[in-house]
């Protein structure tokens, strides 16, 4: 019913034992309380106790399942390394945890923007970054590059960040491409201009001598 039997905090090895006889009945087992960077499990498990046998000695274990939440850093860089802050991104909707986790992992110099058909605005901080936070395990997020700055070209490369129960965190990082600084036309041979002809030699007529019938 609505009775509390036994309330308490797990201990270091993710125990509580109360250590209290129960008489036949049935009963629930709720958490109330979770520890940040977890999402509880809000279902109840249920036990029905029935016969003399059922008092001490008896011992069932209710494990109730808390998932670790993750994030996603989602990088914007140069070829040369740098990161690239102002750059735009769009996300698919996750499944987010929104009020388990108050603060990112880590700092957030990004901006992150939920969008009315719930997918999610980036734009990369002073480093480069921008965080993803709060998402549940098993997802998989789609990332595509929107805008860059001046002097780069935006990564079409569409990629995926997931986030499963061993890996709670992936980085996802984009390369922008420097923009071809524009080479010169070449210029064109100037075509050859047609010379002017030399004026010609006027001939000279050779003065015929007389002949005197001297040999000499």
């Amino acid at each position: 019913g609505s009775t509390i039997v036994a309330e308490g905090e797990t201990g270091a090895d993710g125990y509580f034992r109360p250590y209290l006889p129960l008489p036949d009945g049935a009963y629930r087992v709720e958490q109330t309380t979770y520890k940040e960077g977890y999402v509880p499990q809000v279902n109840s498990v249920s036990y029905v106790y029935q016969g003399a046998s059922s008092g001490l000695g008896d011992v069932d274990v209710a494990e109730l399942e808390n998932q670790p939440l993750g994030y996603i850093i989602v990088k914007v860089v140069g070829t040369d390394g740098n990161p690239i802050a102002g750059a735009t991104l769009k996300a698919t909707a996750a499944n987010i945890a929104r009020s388990a986790v108050p603060n990112p992992l880590f700092t957030q110099t990004g901006i992150l923007t939920m969008e009315a058909d719930g997918s999610y605005s980036l734009t990369t901080g002073t480093d480069g970054t921008v965080l993803i936070p709060n998402l549940i395990g098993n997802t998989s997020t789609t990332i595509t590059q929107l805008t860059t700055i001046d002097g780069y070209q935006i990564d079409t490369t569409v990629r995926v960040g997931q986030i499963t129960g061993t890996a709670t965190t992936a980085t996802v990082t984009f390369v922008d491409p420097t923009v071809p600084e524009p080479q010169p036309e070449p210029t064109p041979a100037p075509e050859p201009q047609p010379q002017p002809e030399a004026p010609k030699a006027k001939k000279v007529k050779k003065s015929v001598l007389p002949n005197t019938g001297d040999n000499a």
